[in-house]
């Protein structure tokens, strides 16, 4: 099953986090969950036709709080949080005019892309998860300390930069609440609908937004 494809660990690191998003953070858990409505059936939708684990619908809230413009101090942005060169990496244009990173479909596309190819190549999600968060050389190159012998994520643990270590952990503990949010003392909001349709129109030339509006 698509939905059953990563299994949670559950140990001290995860339940610091469950801890930290019951607690300090319940009310950016809890707004993040309401907006993840706005966007997460166009997520699933998406990740089942690539055959990618439900599950990673709520990436998101992890790196984003759902929000579209969100921009992180190392100048990641988007639903997704893609840097610049990553996204460009995955048809994310940027240029004067447009940032495709801002456009919760195509930078979707993208980090199916991306998480596709970074679970091939390491093999397991949380591995692939730690890779999204700090870079696929980062933890080939400390995957590849010990050669012909299997290391995972908690194996590279202690060895990550102090964001992954807790990325991956965050990421588990959201699974965890939203599986069960009574055993921790929450109660979820309901989600905001879905975005409307819209109609896409090619231009040719530059357009002002209130000349397209009366259009």
């Amino acid at each position: 099953s698509w939905d059953l494809a990563i299994s949670v660990t559950d140990n001290d690191h995860v339940r610091r986090e469950i801890q930290s998003f019951t607690n300090g953070e319940r009310e950016h858990f809890l707004a993040a969950y309401q907006r993840s409505g706005l966007y997460r059936p166009m997520i699933l939708a998406k990740l089942e036709a690539a055959g990618l684990p439900s599950q990673l619908s709520w990436l998101p809230l992890v790196e984003s709080n759902f929000k579209v413009k969100a921009l992180s101090r190392a100048s990641a942005l988007g639903l997704w949080q893609f840097i610049a060169s990553t996204g460009l990496r995955y048809g994310l244009e940027r240029d004067a005019y447009v940032d495709h990173r801002l456009d919760p479909e195509r930078s979707t596309d993208a980090a199916i892309a991306y998480l596709t190819e970074l679970h091939g190549l390491f093999g397991d999600w949380p591995k692939a998860l730690a890779a999204y968060n700090c870079g696929e050389a980062r933890v080939l190159r400390l995957q590849n300390r010990e050669p012909g012998e299997y290391l995972d994520f908690w194996d590279l643990y202690a060895l990550l930069p102090s964001e992954t270590r807790r990325y991956v952990p965050r990421f588990f503990a959201t699974l965890m609440i939203l599986e069960d949010p009574a055993r921790y003392g929450m109660t979820l909001p309901e989600p905001l609908p879905p975005l409307g349709d819209w109609t896409t129109v090619p231009v040719t030339k530059p357009v002002r937004l209130e000349q397209a509006e009366r259009d």
